[in-house]
């Protein structure tokens, strides 16, 4: 199914500005179906899938010493760290910086 070789290239491209609009059109489908179709399959909708991708990645990042902040949120796909610390809050209920002194 195209959704799920889309799933698959998001795992491959998630550091890299991606759109529900440019998935849809890689899937063939409108944006609407999209977005449905990936919801049913994933549990998730394409920005939340892209999300949880880059969070979980950011906490392997931020596992290894001496790592700032900045550089692990562009390392994942965002160029402002403080929308990736908002983010990364939403997501697991705490701060990155916190994140990193649980890890130490």
């Amino acid at each position: 199914m195209r959704i799920k070789s889309t799933m698959e290239y998001i795992q491959a491209h998630f550091t890299e500005k991606l759109t529900v609009d440019m998935l849809a059109n890689i899937a063939g489908v409108s944006t609407r179906s999209y977005a449905k179709l990936f919801k049913m399959l994933s549990g998730y909708n394409p920005m939340e899938f892209i999300i949880h991708l880059r969070i979980n990645r950011s906490k392997e990042l931020m596992e290894i010493p001496g790592r700032r902040l900045k550089d692990i949120a562009q390392s994942v796909g965002y160029q402002d760290e403080f929308y990736f610390s908002r983010i990364f809050k939403k997501f697991t209920g705490i701060p990155p910086k916190q994140y990193m002194k649980q890890s130490e």
